[in-house]
């Protein structure tokens, strides 16, 4: 098993950042991660998108946790592209609030957003962290917003909040795309009552944007081959008759749709 890893992992992660970036972000280009997952660098979508911009393009990640700040800090300076770190999380405005950590990544989560806390995905440990909204983050850095390519929200339910606090980006960006993961199921997946995929799409067809909303399972890559096909030879979970999340995809200016974009 250990041999068939080492053989497959590296096709695997070419195909993975192919089908999720290929379409959205070039070499030399500036994109932006929000959230970082860092259970590994290999699968990871910060350094997905650092291999694609290469030498002259640069990758912004912001993530409110230390630890993952921490753990991005020390592997980045094996990729070519600029990596430019930000230790905080995303809102709709500035202020401090407290982050409960999960026993992941990618269930760490902000007290101010809601939804079901099972106590096997979360640890007793809270901290204060810092809150902004990007059109301040990006200020603070002197980026030139007309620059942004790629903006990619993993934020673990502050997907709308986030896209609320980065207007100013969004009007002034000349080609941009932006990646907002939604449809989760229970209260995290809601907003104001309403699914949040919905309320993230009515969001960004007022700010002018091209928009569609595809569930995982829907799709080729992530959907038959990493849903289906991989877990279930590898671990026996097939995923059949079940309800995923998705993925909000939005374009602006030169960008387009492509039925080779795929996403998880």
């Amino acid at each position: 098993m250990a041999m068939l890893k080492k053989i497959f992992e590296p096709i695997y992660d070419f195909f993975d950042q192919r089908f999720k970036f290929g379409n959205v972000i070039s070499s030399g280009e500036i994109a932006i991660q929000v959230g970082i997952d860092m259970d590994s660098t290999t699968t990871s979508d910060l350094f997905h998108m650092a291999n694609i911009v290469g030498e002259n393009g640069t990758v912004i990640g912001i993530e409110p946790s230390p630890i993952n700040i921490e753990r991005v800090d020390k592997v980045k300076d094996k990729y070519q592209a600029k990596i430019v770190l930000v230790q905080k999380a995303t809102y709709s405005e500035k202020g401090e609030m407290t982050m409960q950590f999960g026993t992941k990544a990618q269930w760490n989560r902000l007290d101010n957003i809601p939804g079901e806390r099972v106590d096997e995905k979360f640890k007793d440990e809270r901290i204060p962290i810092e809150m902004d909204t990007i059109d301040n983050i990006l200020t603070e850095l002197n980026i030139p917003l007309k620059e942004i390519s790629h903006i990619n929200l993993t934020n673990n339910g502050a997907e709308f909040e986030t896209l609320r606090g980065m207007k100013n980006l969004i009007q002034n960006a000349e080609n941009l795309s932006i990646y907002a993961i939604a449809g989760r199921p229970g209260e995290l997946g809601r907003v104001n009552g309403e699914a949040d995929h919905t309320a993230i799409i009515n969001l960004l067809k007022e700010m002018g944007l091209k928009v569609k909303f595809q569930r995982f399972s829907e799709k080729f890559w992530s959907g038959f081959v990493k849903s289906r096909l991989i877990l279930g030879i590898l671990k026996g979970r097939w995923n059949f008759g079940q309800q995923t999340p998705g993925v909000v995809m939005a374009k602006k200016g030169n960008k387009s749709f492509s039925i080779f974009e795929s996403y998880n």
